[in-house]
């Protein structure tokens, strides 16, 4: 049975019970029950996020590591390709045809390079937006109030 089912068949004896004066032994029995099949159903889909969150850690640590290693790779690959274009540099090669690949050297587009901030137009300077200090908007109402925010408490599961 699924906890979403156990869960309402748990509602529904507790909305039973609640119209009563006294407990049946029937209801009492059920009600156990249900109890009993709720907890141990809960525990088992703890059990299951436990394994997940650690399956989730294993999968981090290794993408940790291969993004490392990545990283070790292209950085070898950039090295290679200086490497290759200072010995083309400097024999004057401009065009190496081979059996597998031809490497050259070209030309790359314009690019912007400032010499000196202080001489450029403002209108190319670019402000960044505003972003909202939370940290302080927080601070300031745990004091007082602060028109168009507030302080709100949500509920969180705890697995101990």
């Amino acid at each position: 049975m699924k906890l979403y089912e156990i869960a309402a068949g748990l509602r529904n004896t507790l909305d039973e019970i609640a119209g009563m004066e006294e407990l049946t032994p029937e209801l009492s029995e059920r009600l156990n029950a249900d109890s009993t099949a709720f907890a141990e159903k809960a525990e088992g889909v703890a059990l299951y996020m436990r394994e997940l969150a650690a399956q989730a850690e294993t999968v981090e640590a290794e993408a940790a590591r291969l993004a490392a290693r990545a990283r070790v790779l292209r950085n070898r690959e950039a090295w290679l390709k200086s490497y290759l274009f200072d010995a083309m540099t400097a024999t004057g090669t401009e065009k190496l045809p081979g059996r597998l690949v031809t490497i050259s050297l070209r030309n790359t587009p314009p690019r912007v390079e400032v010499v000196d901030e202080a001489a450029i137009p403002a209108q190319f300077w670019r402000t960044p937006a505003p972003v909202l200090d939370k940290a302080g908007i927080s601070d300031a109402l745990k004091s007082g109030e602060v028109p168009g925010a507030r302080l709100v408490r949500g509920k969180t599961l705890s697995i101990r």
